[in-house]
């Protein structure tokens, strides 16, 4: 298309050129068109062989890829082929290997199960501490196929052997522990079978299992708590089959001190009126003790009465009182002993009423702290039994504290007055025979 626009564009130059006058310039115009016109098709004559040669080498690259296509082919379904009769070849040994293993697969459960166990109860037993390892195969254990080996089989059997061997021995051992203050360190541990693990100076340890390392617990047991349980003194062994944790909540068990600072103010007041009660009956009870003696001695010689004693002041009433009317004699007799009888039944009251408020105050203790701990089941549910052991502790320890000190000054109190009523009883018959004594002298002198 192009030769044939150039060649246009020269006729019509020459045509131009003619006109304005030469023939040899149009001669020359031609030439050259026609040069030019030569040199193009040459160029698209080698082009076109070109095009024409790349095309038959893609055309034989295609068909060489259309071979290559179905040659492999070819080869995906030859092993479909084999895939397939290797797939019923399985299928065929399976079933003749479910027919053949029978209970087998019963039994790998079994063993599933049995090395879950197994792994639950070694994770805290105080010998792991020595052979962590066979927490792993027992891992493996639980993980085994439909059809256990007997390898696996003889490994569960052997842990369970050397467990039952471990826990009939005792053995030193040394490993990590960290003391009272939490500080780790490595020391030399006596292990006893799995129920006890001790440091060489007696102090017991806990382990909580998994990777924490062996900590000693803080509040140590009473020294006298073996000899107690066993009956017998020595070096006794406390076993804790839970590896020290029981031992360990020795350190949450409050004291004395705590018990009373649980009741709170309620408590505080208990206890102070229980001292002071105490205090008076004592008071009493020592005066009782020693105005008895003294009446006894006075028992022992009634002619020569003596002012330290309620008896003897009874009686040197009646003799000074002796030339008097027997009625006025009685009424001073019976005056001298009324006016002993509140020095000897003085602060009984008191005693009495205290040993009496005592329980009240516990009881208003118990409902205070029962108050306490609806509000905290109100305010944050049921979920932390913590958040309600405050209240509960006050409610039981005022109770505590009331029935711990009314019932010995109940005691108490039966004492000083069955000592005081012996003392009345003994006044009240010692001025009736000195009566009787003044009126039968009397009498006799009448006669």
């Amino acid at each position: 298309m192009r030769p044939l626009i150039a060649a246009a564009l020269l006729l019509l130059g020459s045509t131009a050129i003619a006109q304005s006058g030469g023939d040899a310039a149009l001669d020359a115009l031609l030439e050259q068109v026609q040069a030019e016109a030569r040199a193009q098709g040459s160029t698209l004559r080698e082009r076109e062989q070109a095009f024409l040669a790349r095309r038959d080498e893609q055309r034989a690259l295609l068909r060489q890829a259309r071979a290559q296509v179905a040659e492999r082919q070819r080869a995906v379904d030859a092993l479909r082929g084999q895939i397939r009769e290797l797939g019923e070849t399985l299928e065929e040994r399976q079933a003749t290997l479910k027919e053949r293993s029978g209970d087998l697969e019963g039994v790998a459960a079994v063993l599933r199960d049995a090395a879950t166990e197994t792994r639950e109860a070694f994770s805290g037993s105080l010998v792991t501490l020595q052979e962590p390892v066979r927490l792993d195969t027992l891992t493996d254990l639980t993980r085994v196929s439909d059809v256990p080996a007997a390898s696996e089989l003889e490994s569960l059997w052997l842990l369970l052997q050397q467990e039952a061997t471990a826990l009939a021995a005792t053995q030193t051992l040394r490993t990590l522990a960290a003391d009272a203050q939490g500080e780790l360190a490595e020391r030399e541990l006596r292990r006893y079978g799995g129920f006890a693990l001790r440091t060489p100076e007696g102090d017991y340890l806990r382990w909580r299992g998994g990777g924490a390392a062996p900590e000693i617990i803080a509040r140590q047991p009473e020294p006298g708590l073996v000899e107690r349980a066993a009956g017998s003194a020595g070096d006794g062994l406390i076993v804790d089959p839970t590896g020290g944790l029981l031992l360990g909540l020795q350190e949450s068990r409050p004291d004395l001190r705590a018990r009373i600072a649980q009741a709170g103010i309620i408590g505080l007041i208990i206890l102070a009126l229980g001292a002071l009660g105490l205090l008076l009956g004592l008071i009493q009870l020592v005066y009782l003790v020693l105005v008895g003696g003294r009446v006894r001695r006075q028992l022992k010689d009634p002619a020569r009465p003596r002012p330290n004693n309620p008896l003897g002041r009874v009686l040197r009433v009646g003799q000074e009182r002796a030339g008097q009317d027997f009625e006025s004699l009685e009424l001073a007799a019976d005056e001298a002993v009324m006016r002993e009888v509140p020095r000897l039944e003085r602060l009984q009251d008191s005693v009495r009423l205290i040993a009496a408020v005592a329980p009240l105050l516990g009881l208003l203790g118990t409902v205070t702290g029962m108050i306490e701990t609806f509000q905290a089941i109100t305010l944050f549910g049921t979920g932390d039994p913590k958040l309600m052991a405050g209240g509960i502790s006050q409610a039981l320890m005022t109770t505590v504290l009331g029935l711990v000190v009314a019932v010995p000054l109940l005691f108490l109190h039966s004492l000083i007055v069955a000592r005081s009523r012996a003392i009345v009883q003994r006044l009240d018959q010692q001025s009736a025979g000195l009566l009787a004594r003044i009126r039968e002298g009397r009498a006799e002198a009448l006669a």
